[in-house]
Order: C-alpha cells, then sequence, then structure tokens
C-alpha cells in the first residue's frame, strides 16, 4: 500500500528529531581499508541523497534554512584510511515560506520498506517571492504555471530518488533527467497517482508534455 510520506516540514519534525545523529559508512573498497562515512540525519537536518552519495546537507530551524555542499578531510587510523564526508560550505541561505521533505518509502523491485534515515532525501522550498527551489544532485531554482500544494518522493533502486509535485491540475517530475528543466503534464494524463512516472509521464506523448526551466544556484559533482 503507498503513503505518502512527503509533507510540510511541521509534520515531519517529530520524527527527524527521533533518528540518533552519528556517521554511517558509505563505502569500503575491496581490500577493506579505505572507509567513508556521512552524517546521518539528525534534529534540524536532513540529507539529501544522490544515487547512494550525499551532495547537500539541509539545516533548518523554523522555516530558516542553510544548504551546506560537501567538503571531505581524511583521518589516518591504525587500521587503515577513514574519510569523514563534512559540510562547510554554504549555498543557500534563507528564510522560506514552506519546505516539503522526501518521505522514507524505499523501493527495491516488488518488496517495499521504510527507513527513518531517507527522510529529507530531496527537499523543496518555496521561497517568499512565490519561486521554488528543488535540492537534489543541484540547487535548482524554478517557477511554476499553478502554486504547489505536495511533494512525494520514495527511494529507487541504487538508492535514486523518483520525486514529483502535486498542483491544482499538473503533476511536477524532478527525476527526470533532463538538462536544465523539469517535465510536467496535465493531472488527467496520470491513470495511478501513486505511480505517475509509470501510469502518466513515461506514457504520455511528446506533444503532451511541457517543461519548466530551472536556475543552478549550485551544482554538485553527482
Amino acid at each position: 500500500m503507498h503513503t505518502n510520506h512527503a509533507h510540510e516540514l511541521k509534520l515531519h519534525t517529530l520524527k527527524l528529531t527521533t533518528a540518533k545523529f552519528g556517521y554511517r559508512k558509505f563505502l569500503v573498497d575491496k581490500a577493506g581499508k579505505s572507509q567513508r562515512w556521512f552524517p546521518i540525519p539528525g534534529k534540524g537536518r536532513v540529507a539529501i541523497i544522490v544515487n547512494g552519495g550525499i551532495p547537500y546537507i539541509v539545516l533548518f530551524k523554523d522555516n530558516n534554512v542553510i544548504v551546506k555542499f560537501e567538503t571531505d578531510y581524511t583521518e589516518v587510523e591504525k587500521n587503515g584510511i577513514r574519510e569523514y564526508v563534512q559540510f562547510d560550505k554554504v549555498v543557500f541561505q534563507e528564510k522560506v515560506q514552506k519546505i516539503w521533505l522526501g518521505g522514507s518509502r524505499v523501493l527495491d523491485g516488488p518488496k517495499e520498506r521504510q527507513n527513518k534515515n531517507n527522510i529529507g532525501h530531496v527537499v523543496l522550498l518555496q521561497r517568499k517571492n512565490g519561486k521554488y527551489v528543488f535540492i537534489h544532485e543541484s540547487v535548482a531554482e524554478f517557477s511554476t504555471p499553478e502554486p504547489i500544494l505536495s511533494l512525494d518522493s520514495y527511494m529507487g533502486p541504487n538508492m535514486s530518488p523518483y520525486s514529483w509535485a502535486k498542483t491544482q491540475n499538473y503533476y511536477i517530475f524532478f527525476s527526470n533527467g533532463k538538462p536544465k528543466q523539469f517535465e510536467y503534464i496535465h493531472k488527467d494524463l496520470v491513470k495511478d497517482p501513486k505511480e505517475p512516472y509509470d501510469s502518466g509521464l513515461w506514457q504520455a506523448n511528446k506533444s503532451e508534455i511541457k517543461f519548466i526551466k530551472y536556475k543552478t544556484r549550485h551544482e554538485s559533482e553527482y
């Protein structure tokens, strides 16, 4: 059963505060000597996930948002090299109107599970000037034909998010791989609102797909 886990920030605050703060191992080489550690979500911060990596950490207090980009440093230990990933470069800082977080839903083939560490794997912001900022592999600013009402996102295979927003009449798709633009279609083209990629976007004719151009505020290497 599908559950919409992506809501405005205030609905997820309590869940985020229960996530234990610390670091988790991400990669180990074949010899088992090199390890890469990323911070996990904790109170007041979430981790953006791109193909299993984490390019950004988003810090928030009320509607004040800071987006930080990764920087690395390395520590040598007795059993090999451990690389801690730090986030020191501020690439966005602003008090915003609304915040939506990607949910905890994970799909792996026919299986579905929940992982609270995935909450906030993508972040959507509404600025006070009415524009939006989507944070994933880049910090992308854009305008929409109608106000966004909701965000939904789940983690697919290879830790790749599938994210979309809904307005009154449209679905906007963020995980389409198109450079500098997002795709959107009319809601009547989506047969199953729980799976709008499969039942809508990927079934639509080219003439039925419209585009929203976005401005890149910051680009990661992911």
